[in-house]
């Protein structure tokens, strides 16, 4: 009788212990019931978005630092959840030059299978990675680079959070017009203007932008004269210029370019009553850290940075206040054009675009969701929105939200100064003192 009374519990005690295990909060139970705070859910397998930076050669500096805002970006999206709970995963490509560009497209897109790719703060760069996205059906996400020929060759998955040239090279010569011209009490077309750019597709469709716009509004274009950014010696061209005497001058340079050309006109006594930089080395710290005083007084025609709170949402002055503390922590600084762009489009992308995609496997779904983005201007923390210009348009996936603005050099510092809604500070020295009489 024993025996078969143990025969008989064994079974059910096996029963009882299954049963239990089933009613309990095993580890083993699926990650999306769990609700609570306490709860451990599985990890979600990261987005995987291709990141492709000038990280060596020539442009590191500005590529390296435009990967860190956007990178920044992600980090503080993944703090705050991801992307619909899935963390996000920057895979790194280097490119110093076009060649490279197109390569590390080809290996992000085949090798690691990536369905959407950021990037590249050049224009040359862009050029060459875009179209390798486009022939493979991969979203291409421009950040920075300027060149107007991105937007224009009829491609369906490349996109353009950022200014474009035109957009900076018609902000220059508005403010002209509309700013220096009469500061200057010079009638716009008896004013003298200079035009100089390096002769790479940023500073050429840079300039060719202003050019036209120049000649539209009557303004008297007194020279217009390329150069090489790697350029040792810029004598020449200071020369050249000094002869015409232009009022103002608008560069389109490079930060080693831009430094060079400012102690070669001081070194040879130019003195344009106005200076405008269009981004890129006019833009960065590193031009009053090499100029100290002499910087003071130039204008730059870039995209807007550290703007007047006003002019933001709330949700975005509170962005802006986190962006600006941490990149302090990083770099001892304050955030440059630049860097805003890469950031406040990477954080755009990855809280108001993709949580909208059906899906973030498929290029066509994330395709969807840029198109369908409407982020009214105010929202980024540079003041910008988001609303991309249809298939069907010339410039088609170009933000008609993005806008260039005006800082200038005061005090060692960039601040903003027009439009007025987006200004800081005060326009100070129009015109420009002679070198002679500045910093006195």
């Amino acid at each position: 009788m024993f025996q078969r009374k143990r025969k008989v519990f064994w079974p059910i005690l096996l029963l009882a212990i299954v049963f239990a295990a089933g009613c309990s909060g095993s580890p083993s139970a699926p990650a999306d019931q769990s609700t609570g705070p306490s709860s451990s859910p599985e990890k979600k397998d990261p987005i995987k978005i291709g990141a492709i930076f000038p990280l060596s050669g020539s442009l590191a500096l500005l590529g390296t630092e435009s990967f860190e805002a956007a990178d920044l970006a992600r980090k503080i999206v993944n703090e705050q959840g991801g992307v619909n709970g899935r963390p996000v995963e920057f895979i790194k490509a280097d490119a110093p030059d076009a060649t490279a560009a197109a390569n590390e497209a080809n290996r992000l897109i085949s090798k690691e299978g990536v369905k959407l790719i950021i990037g590249t703060y050049a224009s040359g760069l862009a050029l060459a990675a875009a179209p390798v996205a486009e022939r493979n059906g991969v979203v291409y996400y421009e950040l920075i680079a300027s060149s107007d020929k991105l937007n224009q060759q009829g491609f369906r998955y490349v996109f353009r959070v950022n200014d474009n040239s035109t957009k900076l090279g018609t902000a220059a010569v508005d403010f002209v017009e509309e700013a220096l011209a009469p500061r200057l009490q010079i009638e716009p077309e008896k004013l003298k203007l200079a035009v100089i750019f390096e002769d790479g597709a940023f500073g050429t469709a840079a300039a060719e932008i202003v050019k036209s716009r120049a000649l539209q509004s009557g303004i008297n274009l007194v020279a217009y004269e390329n150069y090489k950014a790697t350029s040792v010696d810029l004598s020449s061209l200071v020369l050249k210029l000094k002869e015409v005497n232009p009022d103002v001058i608008i560069a389109a340079s490079y930060v080693n370019d831009a430094v060079l050309f400012q102690k070669q006109a001081k070194q040879y006594d130019l003195n344009p009553k106005a200076f405008i930089g269009i981004t890129a080395g006019y833009g960065l710290p590193d031009l009053a850290e090499n100029l100290g005083k002499d910087a003071n007084g130039i204008f730059v025609v870039e995209a807007p940075a550290m703007v007047n709170p006003e002019a933001l949402t709330e949700e975005a002055r509170k962005l802006d206040e986190e962006f600006r503390k941490r990149w302090q922590e990083m770099k001892g600084r304050d955030p440059a054009g630049h860097a805003y762009r890469a950031f406040s489009g990477t954080y755009a992308l990855l809280t108001q675009i993709l949580p909208n995609a059906a899906s973030v496997e498929d290029s066509e779904a994330i395709r969807e969701a840029l198109l369908k983005a409407d982020i009214p201007e105010g929202s980024l923390p540079n003041g910008w929105g988001i609303k991309f210009l249809p298939e069907i348009d010339p410039n088609a996936g170009l933000n008609e939200r993005s806008f260039a603005a005006i800082q200038q050099w005061q005090d060692e510092k960039l601040v903003m100064v027009w439009p007025e809604k987006l200004a800081t500070a005060e326009i100070k020295d129009v015109p420009l003192p002679p070198w002679k009489d500045r910093n006195k």
